[in-house]
């Protein structure tokens, strides 16, 4: 017995004085931090896998204090880049120095192998190929058929209406942006608003769903992937479920477009051509299937939480929702009731409320990189070694007062021209910045155009019993909870 006392408390000692080595990383940099000293790091901080409350934290007592501070997630310590101009260089000027966004990678994780994680070498020749998929030219080619979708999108309204006055904003915004994706990038002609019970819309509803869902387990994946493949531990970021539907789904339409030989110079056809190129496959299948689902999933995710927090704050300010009505009807009124790519971009209190909503709701609380060699950070001798991972705190500088006023209110002035010219380039980062920044910016942002245009140009949104009327901004993060909660009551306006 007293043997296996002795082995424990050896073993206990051991861990004691690797988890101390761990936790004084910062310190032997000379990088400010806290709890520094402490066997635990910052475990009791990660109480969310965006790490809202520890990022807040490090945000408000070191801003202005210092260009970065470091916290660990586990053992694994994170650089919080907390200085504008540092921001700027790691994301534009000093990019090849942190071109790779690190975090998980798992290959049994077929969906995982994407352009979103994939290191610079992959990363770089897929994104340039895939530029051409959203020029200006192309945006022009499109619009006709995200404009068919919004149409579609105020019938399924009207359809809601005969039920109810209250509208599940979120639940429709989802099927708008699935038809919308499918529809350009993929080529299909499905309607998942005219059949709601279309399987691309239904499983759209599931994909970012969590149900018992564990921070402390998922955070484990994330971090100890490669120990707990090794321990024969499966480690995914999306269910089974999803993954047997996506790789059935979107293999078919491979198969469809190659039976049929038509080209419609969509991603579908994008992908084909790569991978045939010179006889010689660029990426497996799988992987093909993989680039479409990222694109699936950013594509109509971040434009349906968009529109619905759009509808959910103007029902909230209705005085900001007259506003943009009489510009969007002042707009269609100049052009016969008839919108154009060009005349889509003439709306700008719409794109300043665009702004605000992401600004207030980004999809993201932060952004992660990692080193990919060692890096001297100006004017300082803080040198971030090579696998280091970098945090830029999005969230917590779109509500920094420094650089708005006001910041926990919405007010779509923080986008004028002229405030927004006075702010720090890197102060409004909704759509990233830098080499690796949104690449379908251009189509998220008419996407949201043109179904905010269709709905406020034919309905008055207000709030009803159901809304949800308090929530903590960073609940909404990849949580859907707070999206379920958000009703509103519709008018069609011509009953005004």
């Amino acid at each position: 017995m007293s043997s296996w006392l002795g082995y424990i408390s050896i073993s206990m000692s051991l861990v004691g004085a690797f988890l101390y080595h761990k936790f004084l990383y910062w310190q032997r940099k000379g990088v400010k931090t806290y709890h520094s000293h402490s066997l635990w790091g910052n475990f009791f901080q990660l109480q969310s896998i965006h790490h809202t409350n520890i990022v807040e934290e490090l945000y408000k007592r070191f801003k202005g204090k210092e260009k970065m501070v470091g916290f660990y997630v586990f053992t694994r310590p994170v650089a919080l880049i907390l200085d504008l101009d540092l921001v700027r260089q790691i994301l534009v000027k000093d990019f090849d120095h942190f071109s790779s966004r690190g975090s998980y990678h798992n290959d049994k994780d077929l969906l995982m192998s994407n352009i979103f994680f994939w290191e610079a070498e992959r990363w770089r020749p897929l994104r340039n190929n895939m530029r051409t998929l959203f020029k200006p030219a192309k945006m022009r080619s499109m619009f006709n058929s995200v404009q068919k979708c919004a149409k579609n999108l105020i019938e399924a309204f009207d359809e809601a209406l005969q039920l109810q006055e209250n509208v599940h904003i979120n639940k429709l915004s989802v099927l708008f942006t699935v038809d919308t994706i499918t529809h350009c990038l993929f080529g299909l002609e499905n309607s998942a608003l005219r059949d709601q019970q279309n399987e691309s819309g239904r499983i759209a509803s599931t994909i970012t769903a969590r149900t018992n869902y564990c921070v402390i387990k998922q955070l484990l994946g994330l971090n100890y992937y490669g120990l707990l493949q090794a321990l024969n531990m499966e480690v995914r970021l999306f269910g089974k479920e999803v993954e047997l539907f996506f790789m059935g789904f979107l293999k078919q339409i491979f198969n469809d477009r190659e039976r049929s030989g038509i080209k419609r110079h969509d991603m579908v056809d994008l992908l084909l051509e790569m991978r045939d190129n010179q006889g010689q496959p660029s990426m497996s299948n799988n992987e093909m299937i993989a680039q479409m689902f990222i694109f699936f999933l950013v594509g109509h995710e971040s434009g349906a939480v968009a529109i619905a927090f759009v509808l959910y704050e103007l029902a909230h300010h209705p005085h900001i929702q007259d506003k943009v009505r009489e510009e969007i009807l002042g707009v269609l009124k100049q052009h016969n009731n008839e919108l154009s790519y060009e005349t889509s971009m003439k709306l700008p209190y719409l794109e300043q409320v665009i702004a605000e909503t992401n600004r207030r709701y980004p999809i993201l609380n932060f952004f992660e990189r990692t080193v990919t060699q060692d890096y001297r950070v100006e004017n300082s001798n803080i040198v971030l070694e090579k696998g280091c991972t970098i945090y830029i705190p999005l969230q917590s500088i779109h509500y920094d007062p420094g650089f708005y006023e006001s910041p926990q209110e919405f007010r779509p002035q923080h986008f004028h021209p002229s405030e927004a010219a006075s702010r720090h380039p890197m102060a409004f980062l909704g759509f990233g910045e830098g080499p690796r920044n949104c690449i379908g910016m251009r189509m998220g942002q008419m996407q949201m155009i043109l179904g905010l245009v269709a709905l406020l140009s034919k309905f008055r949104f207000s709030v009803c019993e159901k809304t949800v009327q308090k929530f903590k901004i960073s609940d909404h993060v990849f949580n859907t909870r707070v999206l379920d909660e958000i009703w509103l009551k519709v008018e069609k306006l011509e009953k005004l």
